[in-house]
Order: C-alpha cells, then structure tokens, then sequence
C-alpha cells in the first residue's frame, strides 16, 4: 500500500508529504491501514488551503501492479488549538485549617462545552 497524489499537479503532491502510512501500528492482516502526519506542520496548497486529499493504493499480491485498487482519501485534521475554560463548581474553605480546603472544577471545552475528566495533581 501506498499513499499517492490526485494528480501530478504540485498542490495534489503536497498531500503525499503531509502524510504517510504508519508500518508499525498498521495490521494488514485485519485490514488496518494507518495513515499519520508526516511531520509537525501540514503543506498549503496555493490556495491556502492544507493539502489533505489523496489516493490510498492497494496493490494485490501476485498480480501485476496495474491491479491496484485506489480509494481517496481526505484525512481529518485539526489547525486550531482547542480552547478550554475552567470553572468552579464548589468551594469549601475552612478558617484556619489549610489542610482541609476542597475546591471542586470543572475543565470543559469552550467549543462543544463538553466536560472533560481532570485530574489535578502536585507537581
């Protein structure tokens, strides 16, 4: 299997340098095809627009390599980083035992304000 272009024009390319099939984590034998970022930061297209479109080839073993089978691809991405808030549900404060203040949060994404399961820890 392979990873290729829509076409030969540049911007179809980029998408070949902007990912690249995962050996290690894919399993042929159950029919997984892992397909990661190639590095940190995608290519833009001259429309500037991230190349994310392409062509997985698969290529039959024992026959000739022009009974492949090519099935596009558009990989889902994230350019934006997520946006938290934090709010207090609960606070319990004792007068002159530190060790015995409680304070209870909430971490919950601003976008779909979905909760999110925090644990807050030392260090």
């Amino acid at each position: 299997m392979t990873l290729e272009a829509l076409s030969e024009k540049e911007d179809d390319r980029l998408f070949t340098q902007n990912f690249v099939i995962d050996e290690a984590a894919s399993d042929l034998a159950k029919g997984n095809v892992v397909i990661k970022r190639s590095g940190e930061y995608l290519r833009y297209t001259s429309k500037k627009k991230a190349a994310l479109t392409g062509y997985l080839v698969i290529y039959y073993e024992g026959y000739e390599d022009t009974a492949t089978k090519r099935v596009k691809v558009t990989m889902p991405t994230f350019t934006k980083a997520p946006e938290w808030a934090l709010k207090t549900v609960q606070g319990e404060y004792r007068e002159g035992v530190t060790s015995e203040q409680e304070v209870k949060l909430v971490v919950y994404d601003k976008a779909s304000k979905k909760k999110e399961q925090v644990v807050l820890g030392e260090g």
